[in-house]
Order: C-alpha cells, then structure tokens, then sequence
C-alpha cells in the first residue's frame, strides 16, 4: 500500500524546480511513481478487470514519462555534442522537444485518464465488499478525472491567465489523501 501511495503522489503531485533560465526539472519524476505504481499493480491486476487497465496505462506512461525526463536534463548531456552519438542524441532531442512543447497538456490529460481508471478499480474494490461510502467517493473521482482529462485537452488550445494544473492539484492531494485512507478498509495492496 505505501509504494502504490508515493506512486501516486510521484504521479499526481508536479513540483517543478527552474535550473538556470531555460531549465525546469520535475523534483518529483512521474517515471519513478509509474515504476512503483506498475510494480504494484502487476499484482493485483487479477483482482479486477480495471487495475489492469491502469496497469497497461501505467506501463505506457513509464515510458513517456522516461523520455520527458529525459529531455528535462537534456542540458546534462551537453558533453555528448562531441561525440559520434552526438547526431543521433540530436535528432532524438529535436524529436523531443517538437513533441514535448504541444503536447504536455495532453500527456497530463493521459495521466487524468490514469487516475480515472485507479479511481474505477478502487470502486470496484469498495463494491466488492459492500462498501457504498468509499464506492460513492471513488466515482466522484472517476468522474472528476474524466472531467479533468477532458480539461487538459481543451487547455492545450485556450490560453488561460493561470496554470491549468492549479485545477488538478487540489484534486490530486484529496484523491492521495482518500486512498491512504481507504486502504485501511480496501485491503487490496496488503497482499
């Protein structure tokens, strides 16, 4: 249950920290909290139908997620420019910054989507046992993700006076706090 709760938390939760001018590097890497997360949920996948959904949408992430760190600490790689690798390290950096620079909304909206397929297995888990109270919780926030992913998406062509995350992380932090919470009852990560 912890790893799959800092998972989580490595997901849903961004804190940037500016390097220098141009720099910004996530201090809280989501590849990391999508290899906890697929770690996780690779054993209890059987349970239902939806953990494994997130699993293939956690697997999928991971890999993203790699690559979008990567081109956040592309200035470590700077020695490299000397280097014989240094045309093939340049197309993949050009790769990743057309890709990264239109589409971060919707690679967020992918991680709404996530969270939305969690928030359907942990329902499914509640109802298992009969337990309408974290059943009626976890479908607000399947329904706050969809919403959200729904949001990013449209974010991606309306300029906005403020960060469209600000939107998500208020959700991010309840829907955390509601899982650790829940565990005690759901018992499905204690296996």
């Amino acid at each position: 249950m912890g790893l799959v709760f800092i998972g989580l938390v490595f997901v849903l939760i961004s804190y940037n920290m500016n390097i220098g001018s141009s720099v910004v590097v996530d201090i809280l890497p989501d590849f990391i909290g999508y290899l906890m997360l697929c770690l996780s949920l690779e054993k209890v996948e059987t349970s239902n139908r939806w953990f494994r959904e997130a699993r293939v949408f956690s697997t999928g992430m991971l890999v993203v997620s790699v690559l979008t760190f990567i081109f956040q600490i592309r200035f470590f790689f700077s020695s490299w420019t000397g280097s014989i690798d240094s045309e093939v390290f340049a197309v993949f950096i050009k790769l990743l910054e057309g890709g990264i620079v239109y589409v971060d909304s919707i690679v967020y909206a992918i991680t709404m989507i996530f969270a939305a397929f969690f928030s359907l297995a942990m329902m499914s888990e509640a109802d298992s046992i009969s337990h309408k109270g974290w059943s009626v919780t976890y479908t607000v926030f399947f329904l706050l993700y969809v919403l959200l992913a729904v949001a990013f998406v449209v974010f991606q062509f309306v300029q906005l006076p403020f960060s469209s995350y600000l939107i998500a992380l208020p959700v991010n932090i309840v829907f955390a706090l509601v899982f650790y919470c829940s565990t005690r009852t759901l018992d499905v990560f204690d296996n």
